[in-house]
């Protein structure tokens, strides 16, 4: 009985490698692509209140996450205090005063940037 060859497996490997990178790279692309327009809804939703009242005040991620879901927002900022002032004081209270826009534009860069896909020299 003649043995039929077996199809050569490093092809399949290389083929998942491949498939595998794409896959979190399109998950970060989705994540980059839902935050940026986060920001621009934010950025719209403070260019409305401008165009009402008058005056252009851009809203801190803090007061957004805190009108969205105060319990979630208080449950959060207990926990850092509790893990760690100097985590709360110097890294995460500056991050969420920012102006949300800013803040969530910047991640959606940096994490599309990451999900692109690199081109070699």
């Amino acid at each position: 009985m003649a043995r039929t060859p077996h199809p050569d497996i490093s092809s399949e490997i290389r083929v998942r490698k491949a498939y595998g990178r794409l896959g979190f790279r399109m998950v970060l692309r989705l994540f980059a692509y839902v935050v940026l327009a986060l920001a621009v809804a934010a950025l719209a939703y403070d260019a409305w209140v401008w165009r009402g009242v008058g005056d252009f005040v851009m809203r801190s991620g803090a007061d957004w996450w805190a009108s969205l879901h105060e319990d979630s927002y208080t449950a959060f900022t207990d926990f850092v205090r509790r893990s760690s002032d100097w985590a709360w004081d110097n890294v995460v209270n500056r991050a969420l005063r920012w102006p949300a826009c800013a803040t969530m534009g910047g991640l959606g860069a940096i994490t599309w940037m990451m999900g692109r896909r690199r081109h070699h020299i």
